[in-house]
C-alpha cells in the first residue's frame, strides 16, 4: 500500500485516515459520556424540582395558618 501511494503521490494517506478515525471514535466516546453526564444532571435537577414542589404542597397548609 505504501508503494502505491508514493506512486500517486499520497504517501501517508492510510495513516492519517486510521489517525482520523481514531479521534472520531474517540470523540464518539466522549460525546457519549457528555450525553450521559447530561441526562444524569438533567435527572437530579427533575428530582430536586419535585423535592421542592412537594415540600411546598406540605407546607402549604401551614404557611396559611401563620397569616
Amino acid at each position: 500500500m505504501a508503494n502505491l501511494e508514493r506512486s500517486k503521490g499520497i504517501q501517508g494517506y492510510s495513516n492519517i485516515e486510521d489517525q482520523i478515525q481514531g479521534v472520531s471514535k474517540t470523540k464518539e466516546a466522549l460525546d457519549n459520556e457528555k450525553d450521559q453526564t447530561l441526562q444524569e444532571i438533567t435527572d437530579t435537577v427533575r428530582q430536586i424540582e419535585k423535592e421542592v414542589k412537594d415540600r411546598k404542597q406540605h407546607l402549604a397548609p401551614e404557611i396559611q395558618k401563620l397569616r
